[in-house]
């Protein structure tokens, strides 16, 4: 999946409504404070706000001849960016995509609490003066194995001692020399950031494997639904309905359902590295 896509199965999740939409008619850069639209200004008004991409613009003023908005750039905490002609504009979307993505960055880095992580492997050298291996590693979670050739035999290494992210691993037989004085470590792993290009693929910027890309929709909407007033129904899709209409408790029952199937997913995705990683997994 890409970014473009989740952002998508999770407005699907929390029924979004359908958004207004247009489109740029010139190239803008960061700064570029007048944005010229290609159809007419229906919905874009002085007050209101609008997203190209993960920008959101608030809009000071808004002229209906010229199809012209005069705009505050970077509105709401997103980035200010340059952004092509023909780039679609989302009119005061229930759910911006900045947010959208600004949730699933947090999955991302709280994933492994949950016992999901990036699988990875180093080559790192011997030192022959202190017998072990110095490591530097930015990403480690924990070591897992130490792999090595002994005598032409490989070597597993699963009792190694290990001391710190930026210090030493030292084998279980640390008087005796690898051959080529190298070994491949094995690791648990921090994810990587989501690729800056919406339209690429999530899986080698960040590690996450296709496996897990649902992990990520279920755990940003949920995150997204706690954050919104508890409504008896989704009064953004249908406006008209009264309060008094709506069952109570029923947004907290969606939050319910979504986190139920994202606490499926993490179990099986915590399934599938263990069978990958069958011995002594901590």
């Amino acid at each position: 999946m890409n970014s473009n896509e989740i952002v998508r199965e999770v407005r699907r999740l929390l029924g979004v409504r359908t958004e207004s939409i247009n489109r740029l008619n010139a190239d803008i850069n960061d700064s570029t404070d007048t944005v010229v639209t290609t159809y007419d200004l229906n919905g874009l008004t002085a007050g209101s706000y609008f997203e190209i991409n993960r920008e959101l613009l608030h809009i000071w003023d808004a002229n209906t001849s010229t199809k012209t908005l005069t705009v505050e750039r970077g509105h709401l905490g997103s980035d200010a960016a340059s952004h092509t002609a023909g780039d679609i504009i989302t009119v005061s979307p229930d759910y911006p995509t900045n947010d959208i993505l600004k949730a699933v960055e947090d999955e991302l880095r709280l994933l492994p609490q949950n016992g999901v992580y990036r699988q990875k492997t180093a080559t790192i050298d011997f030192d022959t003066v202190d017998y072990d291996y110095p490591i530097s590693l930015t990403d480690i979670l924990h070591p897992y194995l130490l792999e090595y050739k002994l005598s032409g035999y490989d070597h597993y290494d699963y009792e190694f001692s290990y001391v710190g992210p930026d210090s030493i691993i030292r084998p279980h037989y640390p008087y005796t020399y690898p051959d080529d004085l190298e070994a491949t470590l094995h690791y648990k792993a921090t994810f990587g950031d989501l690729p800056s290009d919406l339209t690429e693929d999530i899986t080698e910027d960040t590690g996450l494997p296709e496996s897990a890309h649902e992990i990520l929709v279920y755990g940003a909407a949920s995150r997204l639904l706690m954050t919104k007033e508890i409504q008896r129904i989704d009064i953004n899709a249908n406006p008209v309905a009264g309060i008094e209409e709506v069952p109570p408790q029923a947004t907290m029952r969606g939050v319910d359902f979504i986190r139920a199937q994202y606490q499926s997913l993490i179990q099986n995705e915590v399934r599938r590295l263990q069978s990958n990683w069958p011995w002594r997994i901590k």
